[in-house]
């Protein structure tokens, strides 16, 4: 109660502090359809990539708390909190309290907990993760009433891929478990392979919308390589570093001062192999999203590979769970990580999205200040371009109506999707975007501003390159809005 109550506060005052950034928008503008039936449309046009659950929940969601921060999150709130719970429930069982909280307390300290407050499905894919690994140690364990937890592992496993397509691989790891149970039984338990082969039927009624789609993506830049796959796990990690380095310490120290006790084994806190086969799998969940990634032909993500954050907490709480004395210095770690980065968020006016390093606003007076700066330049019916493409959609959602009606995107290349994609996002949903083309732009317009953060300095120089001649008309924090004249080519 006690974890949910903290959590709840925590990550519901960073969900409402963050701004929206482009992928979020997306969400944002999709859930507000009013059907399944449109919702469907626009998906199989290839407007976004997610199935259709997760932007129902969204619209529930919003429903309830209105379209706000704190309610275009809201999912993602319950999902990563719930899967936090999982785990504890998980590791518990088969140690001790201490090693279920330290289980519960890892994903807080790494990137992970990123998609707690983040409007895309990855949140909600890591709590069917943990609701699935629930499911299935209890019905895999003898009891009398199995089936509700069979009914409950197939609601987990089925709604993964309906959240978001890699989230078939929520199979993998309870199929491991389940090899590695049936080889010490000594027979399969079919009812649990039954199991998992109908809660596979709803990704497979999804097929068409993934074929569909694959027409609107671009040509892949992310590939599936054995770097990525490294920086995986790097990144997912490293905000948890002091954490872990901290461990290393404790181990290292309690091996000098103890090595008798150190080397002893405890038969009471031992996890049996299935168990240990399915987090050991779900380590290897980022190995699957590339094997998967490489064969469907598309972008590979860090986030894709997620849940494999299950295996490394739960492995870690019942290591922990060993040795109390160790067990409680990484508990108050993890506490005091997560203190810390509370602080820090609270004082910071902008984050890091992880995949993208975009700069996120979490300071909306001073995001708006970009809009004051655009007010005052001195003619009111010269166009606004923005050149940046993962800038310009929050710069659309916040913007008065004054400054909104000017606003415009300007694509380089015609064959660029950015600029595709507002305008389909646009006609489908009534997106408050406006795009173009850069050739066809300058047909019409001889003068424009141009607003821009730190990056903008490559667009100038292209600007240049065209003929273009550039003035300073104003600033807002790190962005510049400039004054372009492009002379009209005879």
């Amino acid at each position: 109660m006690l974890f949910s109550i903290a959590y709840a506060g925590a990550t519901g005052y960073r969900a409402s502090r963050k701004l929206f950034w482009f992928d979020e928008l997306y969400t944002v503008y999709l859930s507000r359809l009013p059907d399944l039936d449109s919702l469907w449309r626009v998906l199989l046009d290839g407007v976004d990539f997610n199935p259709p659950l997760f932007y129902l929940l969204t619209k529930l969601s919003g429903s309830l708390v209105g379209e706000s921060h704190l309610g275009a999150r809201l999912p993602e709130i319950v999902g990563v909190g719930a899967f936090c719970l999982c785990l504890f429930r998980f590791v518990s069982r088969r140690s001790s309290a201490l090693g279920g909280c330290v289980s519960m307390l890892f994903p807080l300290v790494t990137t992970a907990y990123w998609y707690a407050y983040e409007a895309r499905p990855h949140g909600l894919v890591i709590g069917c993760a943990g609701l699935a690994l629930v499911c299935w140690q209890a019905a895999a364990a003898p009891a009398e009433r199995r089936w509700p937890w069979l009914m409950g592992l197939g609601a987990a496993l089925a709604c993964g891929p309906l959240m978001h397509a890699f989230g078939v691989l929520l199979f993998v790891p309870i199929a491991f478990g389940e090899f590695a149970r049936a080889r010490t039984r000594g027979r399969a338990d079919w009812p649990l392979w039954g199991t998992l082969a109908v809660s596979s039927a709803p990704a497979m009624l999804l097929v068409p919308l993934y074929r569909m789609s694959e027409t609107g993506l671009p040509a892949p830049t992310r590939l599936p390589t054995l770097s990525a796959l490294l920086d995986t796990y790097q990144s997912t990690l490293s905000p948890a570093v002091m954490v872990l380095a901290g461990t290393a310490v404790l181990v290292c120290t309690a091996h000098v001062l103890a090595p008798r006790r150190l080397a002893e084994r405890s038969a009471v806190h031992a996890m049996p192999s299935h168990e240990t086969a399915a987090l050991l799998a779900c380590m290897a969940l980022p190995v699957f999203a590339c094997v998967l990634a490489g064969l469907v032909g598309t972008n590979y993500y860090h986030r894709y590979g997620l849940s494999f954050i299950a295996g490394f907490a739960g492995l870690l709480g019942m290591a922990a769970a060993r040795r109390p004395a160790i067990g409680l210095g990484i508990l108050l770690l993890l506490a005091g990580q997560i203190g810390r980065d509370f602080i820090s968020y609270a004082r910071a006016t902008s984050i890091r999205e992880p995949s993208t390093s975009f700069e996120v606003s979490t300071n909306e007076p001073a995001f708006l200040a970009r809009y004051a700066a655009m007010a005052a330049a001195p003619d009111a019916n010269v166009p606004i371009v923005l050149l940046e493409g993962l800038e310009s959609q929050p710069t659309f959602y916040y913007a008065p109506a004054d400054v909104a009606s000017r606003l415009v995107y300007v694509d380089w290349e015609k064959d660029d999707f950015v600029a595709r994609d507002y305008i389909r996002l646009r006609n489908c949903c009534g997106a408050a975007v406006n795009a173009a083309f850069f050739s066809d732009f300058v047909s019409s317009h001889e003068r424009f501003l141009v607003f821009g953060g730190p990056n903008v300095g490559l667009h100038v120089t292209r600007l240049i390159a065209a003929g273009a001649v550039i003035t300073i008309k104003g600033m807002a924090g790190r962005h510049s809005l400039l004054e372009v004249t492009v002379p009209r080519k005879d």
